[in-house]
């Protein structure tokens, strides 16, 4: 067996090394997961976030795994999720900025609907676990015995149709405000 550069560890022996204290575990954990965390501060703050929030929740997320808080990797994306939207929104009231997330409007809301009734009833299941109770994708998968790429084309399908519904629900304002 290659010493010199052995296969990256499963998620589980890299917990396990966070835990026992190995800071290069930690190291390859953030390289793994700080696209995503960022992406989900610019999310909720509208803008990319400061490195300092960034790291504040890396360090919580580091000490969760440490305390034992984090049992099992399934468990790992639903609290940095967690972690992450805290911070986000802890900062945004300290900046007084208002939420950038603004209630759907009628038409959003009507769109997203017409998107959802759209797809099989098993995938809007599968969405609803997902995105509204926050289930670890892995497990939702599981569970369902379906594919993580399954997923992946379900969540991508019911955007597209969100999109969609938008935009015909928007073409006739904008024919009524170019022909007045």
């Amino acid at each position: 067996m290659d010493t010199a550069n052995p296969p990256a560890p499963p998620l589980e022996n890299l917990l396990a090394q966070i835990r026992a204290g190995d800071s290069d575990a930690c190291g390859q954990l953030y390289e793994e997961t700080s696209r995503g965390v960022r992406l989900v501060f610019r999310h909720h703050l509208g803008h990319d976030a400061p490195e300092r929030l960034v790291q504040d929740a890396y360090l919580d997320l580091f000490a969760g795994i440490r305390n034992g808080v984090i049992a099992a990797s399934d468990s790992l994306g639903a609290f940095l999720r967690d972690i992450v939207r805290a911070h986000a929104r802890r900062a945004g009231q300290e900046s007084g900025a208002a939420p950038v997330r603004q209630m759907a409007s009628r038409e959003q809301a009507g769109s997203m609907q017409a998107a959802l009734g759209q797809l099989p009833p098993a995938d809007r299941q599968l969405l609803r676990r997902y995105i509204v109770e926050g289930e670890p994708a892995a497990r939702v998968c599981a569970e369902a015995g379906v594919s993580p790429e399954h997923l992946r084309r379900a969540l991508a399908t019911v955007r597209r149709l969100f999109h969609n519904g938008l935009r015909r629900a928007q073409t006739p304002s904008r024919a009524t405000a170019a022909g007045a």
